[in-house]
């Protein structure tokens, strides 16, 4: 009998990744089972039309009201076509704006993979903003048995 491995053993990339093929699949189930409905209503509504003599394309309504919805499901599971919004790249591009904006002062390191084209040559690194302080020459030369609250770290 094979065992399977908890969840909760598994990394957190892995739980991600498991999460987003989990959404990709329900998408992919809600729109089959729309197009199997909406085939079904259309030629319920071409075989009424071809024995009533009259034709009206009722079967749009439910169409177009169903297919809002599968496009706002697509675009919560891919992101919005034509931009890279929701990717990891652009995910991480964001947080660098957001903790540049917190916090304009502190220059952060960006993954070279999320910067534009233009700015991978010129990327920050955390270490160029850090200086070295001068030490104090006359407190290594006083050697004093007691520690003072300053000398403690």
């Amino acid at each position: 009998m094979l065992r399977r491995r908890k969840r909760n053993d598994e990394p957190d990339y892995v739980r991600a990744a498991r999460k987003k093929v989990r959404a990709k699949k329900w998408f992919y189930r809600h729109f089959s089972i729309y197009g199997v409905i909406i085939l079904f209503l259309f030629s319920i509504n071409m075989l009424e039309a071809a024995e009533s003599g009259w034709y009206e394309m009722w079967f749009m309504y439910p169409a177009l009201s169903w297919g809002v919805l599968i496009a706002l499901h697509y675009i919560f599971v891919f992101g919005l076509p034509g931009t890279n919004a929701g990717t990891r790249e652009w995910e991480e591009r964001e947080l660098a704006r957001e903790i540049q904006r917190l916090a304009p002062d502190m220059p952060i390191e960006t993954p070279v993979a999320a910067l534009p084209a233009e700015q991978k040559s010129e990327s920050l690194s955390m270490d160029d903003h850090l200086e070295l302080r001068e030490v104090d020459k006359n407190k290594e030369k006083k050697k004093s048995p007691v520690y003072r609250t300053d000398d403690l770290v």
